[in-house]
Order: C-alpha cells, then structure tokens, then sequence
C-alpha cells in the first residue's frame, strides 16, 4: 500500500469531478450514488449516506438504499444503512466518523433516540450476534421507537425527535 493512510481518497482530483448520467435516464429511472460501504467479512454490510445537515435524501436515493439493503438481507447478510448530518462545507472533507447519525435502517427507518457519531453506531453494530432477529445492548434501555406515518416527505428528511435511550431492535 502506498503512504495514503486506508480510509483516505487516493485520487481526490478524481474525487470531485462530477459524474455525468446524461444518457442513462429509463422513464423516471436515473442513476444514483453511495457515499460509503463497509463490508465486514459478509456479515455485516454498512451503507453510508452522510447528508449536510438538514439536506434530505431523494425518494429515489431513498428506495435504491432500501432496495439494497433489503435484497442483502434475503441473501443472509445483516445489511444497514445509515444517514447521517454533517456540517462541512466544500471544499473540506466531510469527516464520516464523526458525522451523527439521523436515521438508521434495517427493514424499517427509525431515528437514534439520542446523539450518536457514525463511528459510534458500528461500533456497536459489530458487537450484535451474526443475523439475531431482534438486539439491544444491554447497557441501553428498552424503549420502543414509533413508527412515524408516512407523508409525501421522504422518512429521511425527518428531523431526529429527542428521547432518551437506545430503543429500537434491528431485525
């Protein structure tokens, strides 16, 4: 490996160049992207989304992460995807880590019940058992965590509702 650290943009000139779709639209089908993807091993699959604060996630952006994620669950791969909001403006690198998260899904969108990093939010995803059904970490509280109604706002744009605990399971 070279001096680039792993983790960080070999090619950042590359990076920033835009991505041009033209020529790629199906009807209302356009190309979408993923800012970030962990595989751990083909247990667990980490899909990153980090948003500038309050930019909500587009329905079709929204459906292609759902899609994915749902589709390596089948397969057998405990698959999660994570928005979260950062505050970087460009040209400054967006520090993923530290970026918190707003919504988290697993078969179901559903916000943290109190501020937690990205960083974080792994962490504590590789310390659940391969495929369980239901997890909670016992240092946090059961709290069940409402399903919000759906609306014609995309369940990503939501702002996070301030409870305390942990207080949903993944499935």
């Amino acid at each position: 490996m070279s001096d680039v650290e792993r983790g960080e943009i070999r090619t950042p000139e590359y990076a920033l160049q835009v991505r041009d779709f033209t020529g790629l639209r199906y009807g209302k089908i356009t190309p979408t992207d993923i800012d970030g993807f962990i595989d751990f091993d083909n247990k667990l699959f980490i899909f990153l989304e980090p948003k500038y604060k309050g930019k909500g996630v587009d329905r079709g952006q929204e459906l292609a992460l759902e899609r994915l994620c749902d589709a390596c669950r089948k397969a057998g791969v405990r698959s999660v995807v994570i928005v979260a909001d950062h505050e970087a403006s460009p040209p400054a690198p967006i520090p993923c880590a530290a970026c918190v998260v707003r919504v988290i899904y697993d078969g179901t969108w559903r916000p943290p019940n109190f501020p937690i990093t990205v960083r974080k939010a792994i962490d504590y995803l590789l310390t659940l058992p391969p495929l369980a059904s239901e997890w909670e970490p016992p240092c946090f509280p059961s709290i069940p965590a409402p399903t919000p109604p759906r609306t014609s706002r995309s369940l990503c744009e939501r702002s996070r509702p301030e409870r305390s605990g942990w207080g949903f399971a993944l499935r």
